[in-house]
């Protein structure tokens, strides 16, 4: 399993009150919304970005997250932070 999806699953918890599987499964539906069946783990930078800006903050709405801007904003935060393991990965 990708650990940048292991990253933004922990993040969520934060916001979520869920646990990691939880929101490893949200953001996994979220990319299948956008992206079909692709990989989450094939995912480029700007494609997660992307996840985290439509189906995922659609997602979140649906289940009466609160604070969905300061959410989406600190996935996004931490996305940049961890770039670099999706470079690594596509190696």
């Amino acid at each position: 399993m990708s650990e940048f999806l292991n990253i933004l699953a922990d993040t969520l918890i934060e916001f979520t009150k869920k646990t990691q599987i939880l929101n490893r499964a949200l953001l996994k539906l979220s990319v299948k919304d956008l992206l079909g069946d692709k990989n989450p783990d094939t995912l480029k930078f700007n494609e997660w970005i992307k996840v985290i800006e439509d189906p995922l903050k659609k997602r979140l709405e649906r289940t009466k997250t609160t604070n969905i801007g300061t959410v989406i904003n600190k996935l996004k935060e931490v996305a940049q932070k961890n770039q670099s393991l999706i470079t690594m990965a596509q190696v």
